[in-house]
């Protein structure tokens, strides 16, 4: 699966900007335990973004928004690609 995130507003570490822990898509789906030793021996990458701007990244990616320390807009379009079926009869919306 691939994430594509349209940025139609700035983002930074200012306004919250998404935070990334590079790499921790590879280790599949992690518990909330696993998820907690990530947090406590990796930082946290911004992923500041202009207008415009595209964002690839793969679902499972530790990912979060950071507090906004000068609140302003940060929207973006959100769209999720994959190229697989579905199991057990479940279907794409």
């Amino acid at each position: 699966m691939l994430t594509v995130r349209i940025h139609l507003d700035c983002t930074d570490e200012l306004n919250g900007a998404l935070k990334v822990i590079s790499g921790s898509h590879r280790q599949g789906k992690l518990s909330n335990l696993e998820i907690a030793r990530w947090k406590q021996v990796s930082t946290g990458i911004s992923c500041n973004c202009e207008a415009g701007r595209i964002l690839l990244m793969r679902p499972l990616l530790l990912h979060a928004s950071s507090i906004a320390i000068v609140p302003s807009h940060r929207r973006v379009i959100h769209l999720e690609y994959a190229s697989c079926q579905l199991p057990g009869g479940l279907e794409w919306f």
